[in-house]
């Protein structure tokens, strides 16, 4: 279970993949990730907060196939890392058509 953002993308990083929060630097060559914050739920008992869980938009931009995304799906697989489903589609980058495959995060942070 991934308990903080920077293991996923520390762990993107040593697979060799660049990865940014928010956006890319201009003219950054593809394949790369883009991490952004979308919102938390809270896991309570006995009016107690117990967790918090913050949630990622993590986008892999590319001008490749989905076939990319098997390495990167088995990653998240062999760490445990929950996410959801990629989905894919044209997006405009860079003044560049290419691909955006986007899954979900989250992570669990005991309080």
């Amino acid at each position: 279970m991934l308990n903080d953002i920077s293991v996923l993308i520390h762990l993107l990083k040593e697979a060799g993949y660049k990865v940014f929060q928010t956006e890319s630097s201009k003219n950054t060559k593809y394949p790369y990730f883009v991490y952004d914050y979308v919102d938390a739920t809270h896991a309570y008992a006995g009016n107690q907060l117990l967790s918090e869980q913050p949630r990622y938009q993590l986008s892999y931009l590319t001008e490749g196939t989905k076939k990319e995304l098997i390495p990167i799906v088995t990653l998240l697989k062999e760490h445990k890392i929950l996410y959801t489903p990629f989905s894919g589609g044209p997006y405009d980058e860079n003044d560049k058509k290419v691909t955006q495959f986007v899954t979900y995060v989250r992570t669990f942070n005991e309080i």
